[in-house]
């Protein structure tokens, strides 16, 4: 499911162009961003992922999201840390330096992290679906909180 910029959140199979969805920048700021294509990729090998906290999301193995690298990391004099964030094809996290990040169901609080990964299960092939956005990040909130990142391809109806 989508966050929308307005009204509840969508699958993504419903998100059609012209929508707004809340885009996500590297600092963590959200802001509504248009849906500028539909894609439909046809069946691809899914995997549902379990994070610490129980949050799940069920996408293919390249899937790319917002994630942080421990090594880059920097420690904020108040004692918080400020993260570096990128993003990186879920299969490529490396759990012991990395995490995921995930904004709360507020969308006032700080962004955070998910340390680690609890279970990854095959679901099967399954139609797959992306959106692209005209975000400058290229980046989108879930409704479970986790950003993951836009389609940078052209074609797709829109």
């Amino acid at each position: 499911m989508v966050r929308m910029f307005q009204g509840p959140a969508k699958r993504i199979i419903d998100i059609k162009p012209g929508d707004k969805v809340l885009g996500v920048d590297w600092y963590g700021h959200i802001t509504a961003a248009n849906v500028t294509c539909f894609f439909s990729h046809g069946p691809m090998p899914m995997y549902k992922w379990t994070f610490e906290g129980g949050r799940e999301v069920v996408c293919t193995e390249d899937h790319k999201f917002m994630v942080t690298d421990a090594i880059l990391a920097v420690w904020r004099s108040d004692g918080k840390t400020l993260y570096t964030y990128i993003e990186k094809p879920i299969k490529d996290i490396s759990w012991h330096y990395g995490s995921v990040a995930v904004v709360g169901k507020d969308l006032a609080s700080e962004l955070d992290i998910i340390s680690r990964e609890i279970k990854k299960e095959l679901v099967g092939d399954v139609n797959a679906y992306d959106i692209e956005i005209d975000h400058p990040c290229h980046m989108f909130l879930l409704d479970n909180g986790l950003i993951c990142s836009n389609s940078k391809h052209s074609g797709g109806v829109g």
